[in-house]
């Protein structure tokens, strides 16, 4: 399915181990890009999902694109944090994919002296994207409740949870 939140699991995770490295907006926007193909090829009724856009080629020019749209659109990164983020977000991808949608495997026979992957069923990948992602949490509320977060980071994710508490439903 097209724009799962469950890539963000390994996205959470990587941010979480390194804060300075990893924009996780910057993941989530990639991840998004990455599916419109999927998107519009289920659309059209097309019996094969994946193309071009979750290669391992066809995947960077895509998050290279983003990274670029979202350097000029929204926010200004480190070099480094744009290319980690990007390789990261596109072969994530890629590679989550591969384990569960068939269309996927010629990806991996293209690489000599792979063999195919084991395949997956779609609730397993899910599955560990979502145990990912809940590590990543506990590992960002440690280091912030330890002072170990960097403190621009920190004082963002202060605005978006009081933002968040402020609208919850029992506080009206």
């Amino acid at each position: 399915m097209p724009f799962t939140p469950f890539h963000a699991g390994p996205g959470l995770l990587a941010k979480a181990v390194s804060p300075r490295l990893v924009s996780l907006k910057l993941f989530v926007v990639t991840q998004i890009a990455i599916d419109i193909e999927p998107l519009v090829r289920m659309i059209g009724g097309d019996a094969i999902l994946h193309g071009w856009t979750h290669g391992w080629l066809g995947s960077l020019v895509v998050a290279s694109a983003v990274g670029l749209a979202y350097q000029r659109l929204w926010e200004k990164l480190p070099i480094p944090m744009l290319l980690a983020t990007v390789l990261l977000g596109a072969w994530s991808h890629v590679v989550l994919d591969a384990w569960t949608h068939p269309d996927m495997l010629a990806i991996w026979e293209a690489i000599p002296g792979t063999r195919t992957i084991p395949q997956t069923s779609l609730q397993g990948t899910h599955y560990l994207c979502t145990v990912l992602g809940g590590f990543g949490a506990v590992i960002v509320a440690a280091r912030v409740a330890l002072n170990r977060w960097p403190a621009r980071e920190r004082v963002q994710l202060r605005r978006f949870w009081g933002s968040m508490l402020e609208s919850a439903p029992w506080r009206r």
